[in-house]
């Protein structure tokens, strides 16, 4: 089953058993965003897009990520989330053709942060940075500010877990035939709408 991995920036430990990935500093947007769409070199990136915002370079990225939280006057605590989508198996974004889905199901999966109002960079790995599980995984770099009100992202558990269900619902709704429909998806959050304020990217060609 796909699950989202996520990690209390309290207590993250990097490689070196330092406290890490608090993103609370001036270039922390950037890296994130760097980092993701373009991994190390041993990682194929199969797919990027953006949600909320243009797709472009890097620092361009940044400085519309950047650009809200100034106008906003939102510049401190945690400037981005850095968030995963791993699967356990090639079976839930392929059909018994071989044909693969991820593209779709990653679009699927952003739209969730997208209808509360947050940015976000898409990136679709083809494997984790070690090459320990060979099977894709897909990034999501967010702003930590909303674009439509200002207000901060914030995450408990009842949240995460409507996003694991969220997550589910979109793998089942990709068809066979590529038809994504991600206005169907659902999940019980009391939060406002902000779809027809935000741009909305191309579906990927299958």
């Amino acid at each position: 089953m796909a699950k989202l991995v996520y990690i209390p920036t309290k207590c993250a430990i990097n490689e070196k058993g330092n406290s890490a990935y608090e993103y609370k500093n001036d270039d922390a947007i950037y890296n994130v965003i760097n980092y993701i769409i373009n991994p190390p070199k041993n990682v194929n990136l199969l797919y990027k897009d953006a949600i909320g915002l243009k797709l472009g370079d890097p620092g361009y990225m940044a400085n519309q990520f950047e650009y809200v939280q100034f106008m906003y006057n939102q510049r401190n605590g945690r400037r981005i989330r850095h968030e995963v989508v791993y699967f356990d198996d090639d079976g839930e974004y392929t059909d018994i053709n071989g044909n693969s889905y991820i593209q779709w199901i990653a679009l699927g999966i952003a739209n969730f942060y997208y209808v509360h109002g947050f940015q976000t960079v898409i990136a679709v790995w083809d494997s984790d940075k070690n090459q320990e599980r060979c099977i894709p995984e897909i990034h999501f770099a967010i702003n930590t500010v909303n674009l439509c009100d200002g207000h901060k992202y914030r995450t408990n558990s009842v949240l995460r877990s409507a996003q694991q269900e969220y997550i589910t619902q979109v793998i089942s709704s990709v068809s066979p035939f590529g038809t994504c429909r991600i206005a169907d998806f659902t999940y019980d959050i009391d939060e406002p709408d902000y779809t027809d304020q935000l741009y909305i990217p191309s579906l990927p060609v299958l």
